[in-house]
């Protein structure tokens, strides 16, 4: 026994002395790594060798959600996309001023020669404002309900990735004339009566003309009669602000600023495009002609509590 036995063998364990090279029990290489400062690194006799760690499960990390545009951003970005949706409210603008010119310069002729031949002007301003009143008002909400009509059915078009134009929006129009004089009607004798209440009334007719959107757009995708868009534009409404508060806000809002002249080519084609943005959502057919008759889908129920 005159060597130490300091060497082990790795594969098998047993002792061998330090100066040798293999293993005296089965011949296996013996490296000079299996002493280091007299610590052996190898698997000592009679010991199982040691397994392997298991690989511990990594934790599933979902893949981050993609950001859901709100349908105010989704009008937003078809409007930018989409500009030529202004023309028909730059038209309505110019036929207002064409058109109230002329009917001005009636009026006023008319009114001084009449107030002259009495052999008074105290109350011409009276006289001329009323007047002209009478005679320009129902023009005017004739142009704002056929014009609305043309935007909507644009609106209707891009949206829906179709191609829209002027012409075609206006024949389409043309089409349903009947329908589109009823919404001005409706249009413009709310409005007067409402535009009478001091102070709110303006806020009144805003939120009118709101309305009178959603029933717009209804009556050019669902090819309904403007009696029953009218009607079922309520349910719609109420549906909005149970499911979407945020849409009938921006609704209000762009429905409020169209009052502004200029403002309103671009608030009254967005006001358009974010209604038919939310009934597209809620089962409403992206894209339907006059011509083709279609099922009308219900409004979403209100969210339960």
């Amino acid at each position: 026994m005159g060597n130490d036995l300091t060497k082990y063998c790795t594969k098998c364990g047993a002792a061998n002395t330090d100066d040798a090279r293999f293993c005296s029990a089965c011949g296996n290489p013996l490296t000079l790594t299996s002493q280091q400062g007299g610590s052996w690194g190898g698997q000592p006799q009679g010991q199982a060798p040691s397994q392997p760690q298991p690989a511990q499960p990594t934790q599933y990390q979902p893949p981050p959600q993609a950001y859901q545009q709100s349908r105010a951003e989704r009008a937003l970005n078809i409007f930018t996309k989409n500009l030529g949706l202004i023309l028909p409210v730059l038209i309505l603008f110019i036929a207002d001023l064409i058109v109230g010119a002329i009917v001005g310069a009636i009026v006023l002729i008319t009114v001084l020669h009449g107030v002259l031949t009495a052999g008074s002007v105290v109350y011409t301003p009276i006289f001329f404002g009323g007047a002209f009143a009478f005679v320009f008002g129902p023009v005017f909400w004739l142009l704002t309900g056929i014009f609305l009509s043309i935007v909507v059915v644009e609106a209707r078009n891009a949206a829906s990735s179709q191609g829209y134009s002027l012409s075609q929006a206006w024949g389409e129009v043309r089409s349903r004339l009947s329908d589109a004089i009823i919404m001005a009607v409706v249009l413009g004798v709310v409005n007067t009566l409402l535009g009478i209440i001091p102070f709110i009334g303006w806020l009144l007719e805003s939120l009118f003309f709101a309305y009178i959107v959603v029933a717009e757009t209804l009556m050019f995708t669902q090819n309904s009669s403007a009696p029953t868009a009218l009607s079922r534009a309520v349910e719609w409404v109420r549906s909005m602000a149970n499911s979407d508060a945020l849409t009938l806000v921006v609704l209000i809002v762009a429905s409020i600023l169209s009052e502004i002249p200029i403002l309103n080519f671009f608030t009254i084609p967005y006001a358009a495009l974010i209604t038919l943005i939310y009934l597209f959502d809620n089962g409403v057919q992206r894209f339907t002609p006059s011509t083709t008759p279609i099922t009308q889908p219900t409004p979403p129920p209100p969210p339960t509590m």
